[in-house]
């Protein structure tokens, strides 16, 4: 699947006309299974949103936000990075911090320290994904054990161009009883 970028501000990415199609429903063209995935779990996601009053979401789409984070926590890390992609590409820019604060957030907790080289690429790259990065949170625990983890949190820093806010682990107080 071909990806192009559209510079930063605009509504969302240039998707493949795969994953287009998958999002609207259109159904002159075939449609691949990830961007299946991926429209139905954005659907899914949208569906908890009440307030608003998201779209009604089927088992499908429930189904596809499972197997979404199930792979995101359990791997591989190489499709979890690329449903993330896809979802971060599909979603306007009003609600692109939503999903950098869910599914890649989490991925980056997950699995940064093994694509450390796909996020830098991505965010020098691209402007947009390199703001969505800058939104998450992350904590020093994830990244403690080796050297190596923790050159991986620096450099997912520098990759945000800084912004991204990482949490020290703290040991919790003791009381004075």
């Amino acid at each position: 699947m071909v990806r192009v970028a559209e510079p930063f501000g605009r509504n969302h990415y240039a998707l493949s006309l795969h994953t287009r199609n998958a999002l609207t429903g259109d159904m002159t063209q075939p449609i691949n299974d990830d961007a299946r995935l991926v429209a139905r779990y954005i659907r899914y996601s949208e569906s908890l949103d009440r307030v608003r009053g998201g779209p009604r979401a089927s088992d499908a789409d429930k189904a596809a936000y499972n197997s979404i984070h199930e792979t995101i926590r359990n791997g591989p890390p190489s499709r979890a990075w690329g449903l993330v992609l896809d979802i971060l590409r599909a979603v306007p820019d009003e609600k692109l911090g939503l999903y950098a604060v869910g599914p890649l957030e989490n991925l980056v907790a997950r699995w940064g320290d093994v694509l450390v080289e796909e996020i830098e690429s991505e965010a020098a790259r691209d402007t947009r994904f390199r703001w969505a990065l800058g939104t998450i949170w992350l904590t020093e625990l994830g990244f403690s054990r080796t050297a190596s983890e923790r050159q991986a949190l620096a450099r997912i820093v520098a990759a945000s161009g800084g912004h991204i806010k990482v949490a020290e682990w703290l040991p919790k107080p003791t009381s004075d009883t």
